[in-house]
């Protein structure tokens, strides 16, 4: 009975670690899209950088209710940290990591 105790505890816990690295190496590959998209915004200079935000939100979430809240807030609250960033030369992996997304 212990045995199956046990195996029934790796097994939830090696579960649980591939959803935690799935859901990781989603954040980062969207914040690595984010970033980019902002840094070619800021190239062509094309309006005000919150509504494009917005809309780039829009395009790489589609609305997923995991997603969405997060690059939102990126929007609402990370936006003038994220174009210093560009504006330094960071990457986006570079900047991503700074925000704690990859």
């Amino acid at each position: 009975m212990k045995t199956v105790i046990l195996l029934a505890l790796v097994c939830t816990t090696l579960a649980f670690r591939r959803t935690f690295e799935n859901k990781a190496g989603l954040l980062c590959d969207f914040c690595v899209k984010f970033v980019s998209g902002i840094e070619q915004f800021m190239e062509n200079e094309e309006g005000p950088i919150e509504q494009y935000g917005e809309k780039l939100c829009d395009q790489l979430t589609h609305k997923n209710a995991f997603l969405d809240p997060i690059c939102k807030q990126l929007v609402d609250t990370e936006l003038p940290r994220i174009v210093q960033w560009i504006e330094d030369n960071e990457k986006p992996t570079t900047v991503c990591h700074f925000l704690h997304l990859c």
